[in-house]
């Protein structure tokens, strides 16, 4: 399964690439890839992804920068890693870690009022970076292993 977004160029950006089994797989085949998917994130899991956000990023509507996560250290982790694993398990996120705020920038070459000449940036909270980081993370080491 492959998920494009159309860009305004016209291109297609891929946003997931994903493998499932399909419907002429085994029984046990499909079933091992449907209980590997519900396996709940750890909090080592959380950590790693929490490590890797980059200082610099511009927090969402929150206003939580990234080093609060960073700085709250393996209670923090913990709180955060239960929170996920109930969205996990209910299968819905709430909205306020998907809604984004999109804001455009001035390259700073050529006219300003040409489209071309920006570029659009996602304000996602950090939260939400985490739980996306850890969702794709979780999903490839199924795929690919």
């Amino acid at each position: 399964m492959t998920l494009h977004l159309p860009l305004p160029s016209g291109k297609l950006a891929t946003l997931i690439s994903a493998y499932a089994p399909t419907l002429t797989n085994s029984d046990e085949v499909k079933d091992k890839f449907y209980e590997d998917l519900d396996v709940l994130l750890s909090s080592t899991e959380t950590l790693q992804a929490i490590s890797q956000m980059s200082s610099g990023k511009a927090p969402g509507s929150d206003m939580i920068p990234s080093k609060v996560y960073k700085a709250g250290g393996s209670v923090l982790v913990d709180k955060v890693t239960q929170l996920f694993q109930s969205f996990w398990n209910q299968g819905s996120i709430p909205q306020e870690l998907k809604d984004t705020s999109i804001v455009h920038l001035y390259k700073r070459k050529g006219n300003r009022q040409v489209y071309d000449n920006h570029r659009s940036i996602s304000l996602l909270s950090i939260a939400g970076k985490i739980l996306c980081s850890l969702s794709v993370s979780h999903i490839q080491c199924y795929v690919f292993n």
